[in-house]
């Protein structure tokens, strides 16, 4: 079973205001000719879109035996053998960022919250979650379409 992940509104609107506001300062830096800004910038970009590139989530799959995040550099392997608990999970809104984006290209990286403890999140719509706590302690919040159906799939298979 393969499902996409969607991004909320929120994340795009918050992607491509960055995006714009990086580019246009980056034409201003060239316009004044500061060429060691727009060095700058162009580094930090670089960086940045590596970062989310390497993290942010495109696709869930799940088979008999194996959890699967896609990325677009990279996947994220999770056995089904170690999963302990699986609840479909929207997010609260007191849940805290420790690293990661909230928002840029998705929502990855470390987070916290009363409710789930501290968690890594690879995930493009609040209201589209699940949360997988493994039988170690650690906690996954995923991501994706039909996320109630990935949970039922799971909990036949754990």
């Amino acid at each position: 079973m393969k499902r996409n992940v969607h991004f909320c509104r929120e994340v795009w609107v918050i992607s491509v205001f960055v995006t714009a506001l990086c580019l246009g300062i980056a034409g201003v830096l060239w316009a004044i000719d500061a060429p060691q800004g727009v060095l700058t910038l162009a580094f930090v970009m670089l960086i940045t879109y590596g970062v989310a590139l390497f993290y942010m989530p495109i696709r869930i799959a799940v088979d008999q035996h194996c959890l699967t995040v896609y990325r677009p550099l990279w996947f994220k392997n999770i056995e089904l053998s170690c999963i302990e608990s699986v609840e479909t999970a929207p997010i609260e809104r007191n849940t805290m960022r420790l690293w990661g984006s909230g928002g840029f290209w998705g929502f990855y990286g470390w987070f916290s919250s009363k409710a789930y403890g501290r968690y890594f999140a690879y995930y493009g719509d609040p209201a589209e979650c699940f949360f997988v706590r493994m039988k170690d302690g650690r906690g996954y919040m995923l991501g994706c379409s039909d996320a109630a159906e990935v949970v039922a799939f799971i909990e036949g298979n754990i």
